[in-house]
């Protein structure tokens, strides 16, 4: 996949009318906007406009949520503001987007070296092989979102490091000592996690977990089949559909009977 350096667009603006509510003969307007050309970089807050109106908007925009809930403050995302912009707090002004699709299209691409990259993400799937179950994870739920999300998170540093090997083979070989490390290094803390997790929904009556995708100690002849299997599901993915990448995962690792 190859990304461009920057989105063709360098800000963003929103227009927003007086509500009806307001009762002026004639709306006036205000234009929110942020200096940033990509959705999930940091910039400051501006608002432009009729000074009555643009301190209602600054007012409504300190009680809107952003992506993931986030507050909106003074310096803030596209991202953020364009959700805040569809919610409920917001639309009393109409805000009309005038500027900035392309912003919005755009990430910032990871700030890291191809060797951190595969560290990061080693470490992160790791995480996943050790902490997720073997069933399929619900999206639909609290929990399934946040894995969803997660896998988002992952496809994306994963389209920026896997043009740097010049196979899957290479990609796998690269990736498994960095898998077998971070497991090592992460596996007594977790598993003492996931322990006490069990045991609180135990006690709160609530269904156990069930049987998740690794158990230890991993032989370690393991991990590059796991590695190869880890590859073959991110290149197979589609940036739209981290539920399939999330399920692909969890199928491809249940199948390994990792540890057993």
């Amino acid at each position: 996949m190859s990304h461009a350096t920057t989105s063709e667009e360098v800000m963003i603006r929103f227009r927003l009318r007086s509500p009806a509510s307001s009762g002026q003969a004639q709306h006036s307007e205000a234009v929110v906007w942020l200096d940033a050309r990509y959705s999930d970089e940091m910039a400051q807050l501006h608002v432009d406009g009729e000074p009555a109106l643009a301190a209602d908007v600054r007012a409504a925009l300190a009680h809107a949520e952003g992506q993931w809930a986030r507050d909106i403050g003074e310096r803030t995302t596209p991202m953020d503001i364009a959700v805040a912009m569809r919610g409920a707090i917001m639309q009393p002004f109409a805000p009309v987007l005038i500027e900035g699709q392309r912003v919005l299209e755009h990430r910032q691409p990871p700030a890291a070296d191809p060797a951190e990259l595969a560290e990061k993400l080693a470490g992160l799937l790791t995480r996943d092989l050790i902490t997720l179950p073997v069933e399929p994870m619900d999206p639909r739920t609290h929990r399934g979102e946040i894995v969803v999300g997660n896998f988002a998170e992952r496809q994306f540093e994963w389209s920026y490091w896997r043009p740097t090997q010049p196979s899957a083979e290479a990609a796998s070989l690269d990736l498994a000592p960095r898998l077998q490390a971070a497991a090592e290094a992460a596996i007594d803390d977790l598993t003492a996690s996931l322990a006490s997790a069990d045991e609180q929904r135990r006690r709160a009556g609530r269904p156990a977990v069930g049987e998740r995708l690794l158990r230890w100690p991993v032989d370690p002849t393991q991990w590059l089949p796991i590695a190869r299997e880890i590859v073959a599901a991110f290149d197979a993915a589609s940036d739209a559909d981290p539920v399939a990448l999330t399920h692909d995962f969890q199928r491809r690792m249940a199948q390994l009977r990792i540890g057993r």
